[in-house]
């Protein structure tokens, strides 16, 4: 009776914990999508502490059950994270090459003589 309320406890543990990493991961999709200016830190503070209420789970000894019954719904999640993955990948992406585009165009402008030595009067 008690590890049947044991699993029972772990699987509607996890359950919570699964549709909370799916709402964080529907919400940040949502602004990357649509290219929204957003604050990343908080995202990332609730997937962590998401994170670590998952890995409490899995220490559970009947989190293979309670995860089993659940194959489905994670199959979901792992595809939200799979997209989650790639959009911050291309944000990451972007910001690299405005990067590059602005080092590229401060080093042009510092090697046309603009700010040489002899100029100053130096």
């Amino acid at each position: 009776m008690q590890l049947a309320n044991d699993t029972a406890a772990t699987t509607s543990s996890l359950e919570s914990a699964i549709g909370k990493l799916e709402s964080v991961l529907q919400e940040e999709n949502t602004k990357l999508e649509a290219n929204a200016a957003y604050e990343h830190g908080p995202f990332i503070i609730r997937k962590n502490q998401i994170l670590r209420e998952l890995m409490m789970l899995q220490r559970a000894e009947d989190h293979k059950s309670a995860t089993a019954a659940m194959s489905d719904r994670l199959r979901g999640v792992r595809q939200l994270v799979t997209h989650n993955h790639a959009l911050l990948g291309a944000q990451v992406s972007a910001m690299n090459q405005v990067t590059e585009i602005l080092t590229n165009v401060a080093l042009s402008e510092s090697a046309d003589g603009t700010y040489s030595r002899n100029q100053m009067g130096d």
